[in-house]
């Protein structure tokens, strides 16, 4: 069983005299930053984890940061939220290594798991409701994939079964050309030259598993899923559609997150989600961190080059979450900074209404945290008779934004 810890709390209701009924935010099927009217009852929010065969980087973090202030802020207003996240721990790139590697597929995923969580943690990054592996959702995949061969929506090439998604639109990719689909599709795992395939673009369902990978027994035969499948899967065990959010970084936009759609509508009759949040993708020396081009800044190297774990996640959130950006060095050096001065202050300073209701009106402004933090940056110290720290501002940005001083 994974371990993955809640980070303390001050308060669980800062927000509870507001009410929250929508928010400004901007969404990837329609392109546009607008009001998301909140359904009654628990919101239902799934983001797509982590592969575990290589330490996660500042991309991975600034996605999982990045949602985790949604949460926080659905919850700190009194919103109940059922929040999932998967691991696929049952894909091409972690079998990959454990062959260059010569070592167990499985050790290696417990191994970088292990190592995710505690990064997350060190940044205060709370846990999902579910945190589910591939590995364990077996069952639930194979019951879907039944489904899809009931309702002839898969088709067999030799011993690998593909989805047929003729007749679906590219919802998610209005801006892509068909030869762009094509390309990236084939650069993200996809076989659009592979013989006897009815459309390019049909993701792979179930596949034969090599003589060193793992393999599962299907009705469909022995092997293992292919990648849409399995978030699937683990949508319909533990959430109720439609989500209220679909979440991932924008490399997810296609063919993943389109395909689950796709998968998901053929299954149930239902949408996947109300909204598409995807988060802007980081880069460094002019390029998107990649283990390939070997750009990638890591949490954990960061804080043991002495940084604060409150440095490093600001200089993620101090950012416009959907659009892409680069980071520098000189980022982690100014939040280093901001911190130190916050911690001066900010546990000095009552919260008030005015205070709160900036950061409220801030958040559900498409989670407009760069106005929060020139606030932050203007709060001048009670010295005299400072508030307990249950009261102060720095308890306040610890629950809602997670930046611990």
């Amino acid at each position: 069983m994974i371990s993955w810890k809640s980070p303390r709390s001050f308060k669980s209701d800062w927000f509870a005299e507001s009410e929250l009924l929508e928010l400004v935010l901007y969404e990837t099927n329609s392109d546009s930053i607008a009001s998301r009217s909140l359904p009654t009852g628990s919101l239902e929010i799934y983001v797509c984890g982590i592969t575990p065969y290589d330490s996660a980087h500042l991309g991975h973090a600034f996605t999982y940061t990045i949602f985790d202030v949604l949460v926080r802020f659905l919850r700190q207003s009194g919103r109940q939220v059922n929040y999932v996240q998967n691991i696929t721990d049952v894909d091409d790139p972690l079998f990959d290594r454990a062959r260059r590697d010569n070592l167990p597929w499985k050790e290696i995923a417990v191994q970088q798991i292990n190592k995710f969580v505690h990064d997350m943690e060190v940044i205060s990054v709370g846990p999902p409701n579910h945190f589910i592996a591939v590995s364990d959702a077996m069952e639930s995949v194979q019951s879907n994939i039944e489904i899809l061969k009931q309702k002839d929506a898969i088709y067999q090439i030799e011993d690998d079964w593909y989805f047929d998604s003729s007749g679906y639109s590219y919802f998610l990719t209005s801006s892509f050309t068909e030869k762009d689909l094509r390309n990236v599709f084939e650069q993200r795992g996809g076989d659009p030259n592979r013989e006897g395939k009815r459309n390019p673009l049909d993701p792979v369902v179930w596949k034969k598993s090599l003589s060193d990978e793992p393999q599962w027994q299907c009705e469909i035969g022995a092997g293992r899923p292919g990648w849409h499948i399995e978030c699937v899967a683990i949508i319909n065990e533990y959430l109720s559609l439609p989500l209220f959010v679909q979440g991932g970084g924008k490399d997810l936009i296609f063919p993943h997150h389109t395909m689950c759609a796709h998968q998901i509508e053929k299954i149930t009759g239902k949408n996947l989600a109300e909204n598409y949040l995807h988060v802007g993708m980081v880069e460094y020396q002019g390029e998107k961190m990649s283990k390939s081009l070997g750009n990638l800044v890591f949490v954990s190297e960061l804080i043991d080059q002495g940084y604060h774990p409150g440095a490093v996640r600001l200089s993620l959130l101090d950012n416009q979450w959907h659009e892409d950006w680069e980071w520098s060095p000189k980022d982690i050096e100014q939040a280093q900074i901001r911190i130190k001065k916050w911690k001066n202050t900010l546990p000095k300073v009552l919260v008030t209404s005015e205070i709160k209701g900036l950061i409220f009106n801030d958040l559900s402004d498409n989670l407009n945290m760069k106005n929060i933090f020139v606030m932050l940056d203007e709060l001048i110290p009670d010295e005299i008779k400072p508030p307990a720290l249950e009261e102060s501002v720095a308890a306040l940005i610890f629950d809602v934004l997670g930046i611990e001083l």
